[in-house]
């Protein structure tokens, strides 16, 4: 029986091994990067991110404590929860604190983020408070 050719394999690359940027650091780097996995935080992106986390855990904190007048101007978690209600459509609030849960936020400052949407226009509510619904503004 004559063998068939292999049509749509694609040859494995030859894999790149760089070594760490970090002096004194030996150890090989992987997907390209310039820096080995323990080093890795030393990319201007990874540090962008920890920056971006850092000022939004220091956004919730100041939220829980000093409620929904200490939201900044371009809050991304603000965002997030306009853009949950964008997706999943109109909820009520504690649904909705229910899946920002995993964001680290609790139900109060859920409400806090709430009120400061409603505020700006970005959700709109129907209903009283202790059963608000909530979804995105059109």
């Amino acid at each position: 029986m004559r063998s068939r050719p292999l049509i749509g394999l694609v040859k494995p690359k030859a894999v790149e091994h760089i070594i760490c940027e970090e002096q004194l650091c030996r150890r090989a780097t992987r997907g390209g990067k310039r820096w080995c996995p323990e080093h890795v935080m030393r990319s201007p992106y990874a540090q962008h991110v920890a920056r971006e986390d850092a000022r939004r855990q220091g956004e919730i904190l100041d939220v829980r404590t000093r409620g929904s007048k200490s939201i900044r101007k371009d809050s991304g978690v603000l965002e997030d929860v306009r853009n949950e209600l964008l997706i999943s459509g109109p909820r009520k609030v504690a649904k909705l604190s229910y899946w920002l849960k995993a964001e680290g936020l609790d139900s109060t400052t859920v409400w806090s983020y709430v009120i400061e949407a409603r505020r700006r226009g970005l959700i709109v509510s129907r209903g009283v408070e202790g059963d608000l619904e909530v979804g995105h503004a059109w």
